[in-house]
């Protein structure tokens, strides 16, 4: 507040803490890519070395993915699909999109949740032709028939930002609703939320959030309220010339 804003703060609140630390996420964004980051004991110069990965970003290397075996952020189906979804692909010979040329068929893989228990999954593709998505897409299916709902995007340029995409529904609705619990006695908020909806990634926590704006403001009961988003607009993440 003082660095940024320049406003004094006298003082500061506790901060209120998450109630879990592990599986709290209701969205990943996991990146497929043919750099993958190297264990320890593994050699780089092994020729039968697998380098394809489908999991994070490493801090500072824009190259480089840390292939995911078990993400505690996120909880079930989020581990299932990532893990099926990589076994098949590279068993059927897709190519990991490589960030320095700008190549391959597969480049993203976006898992949302909800309290509802509706799940979205959203494939990003960048150089596969129709028969490699229509195949990975009904394995999706097939394999994880309780997906609410299944899209898939198609994006060739040089960073990841979906917002100026088309979505293509491949089954089910274009959203899923998550259910915010706003008082004792039952009272539910139902959200709407799409493949490019901005929504709090920890649902308790944004519950939390509510209640506290909510209890700052000392509404009377008679304001006109309004929800605004003020955030600072994401850049696309860096990439190479």
């Amino acid at each position: 507040m003082t660095r940024i804003a320049k406003i004094e703060v006298d003082g500061m609140l506790p901060i209120l803490p998450s109630p879990t630390d592990k599986y709290y996420r209701n969205k990943l964004e996991y990146t497929f890519s043919n750099k993958r980051w190297l264990n320890d004991g593994e050699n780089r110069d092994d020729e039968v070395l697998n380098m394809n990965a489908l999991g994070f970003h490493i801090p500072g290397r824009f190259d480089k993915i840390l292939d995911i075996n078990h993400c505690w952020l996120q909880a079930e189906p989020s581990n299932s699909l990532r893990n099926s979804i990589r076994e098949f692909v590279q068993q059927h010979g897709y190519s990991f999109y490589d960030l320095k040329g700008h190549s391959g068929a597969l480049r993203n893989l976006v898992v949302r949740t909800s309290s509802t228990g509706e799940t979205m999954v959203i494939v990003v593709f960048a150089y596969a032709d129709e028969e490699e998505v229509n195949k990975l897409m009904s394995f999706i299916d097939k394999k994880f028939p309780e997906i609410t709902s299944l899209l898939y995007i198609i994006n060739q340029k040089k960073n990841d930002t979906i917002f100026d995409q088309e979505v293509v529904v491949y089954k089910g609705r274009e959203f899923i609703y998550e259910g915010m619990p706003v008082s004792k006695g039952g009272q539910v908020i139902k959200f709407r939320i799409g493949p490019k909806s901005f929504y709090q990634t920890n649902s308790i926590q944004a519950l939390h959030l509510y209640e506290i704006a909510r209890d700052f403001a000392d509404f009377k009961g008679d304001e006109l309220v309004y929800d605004l988003y003020t955030g600072q607009l994401k850049m696309p993440r860096s990439t190479p010339p």
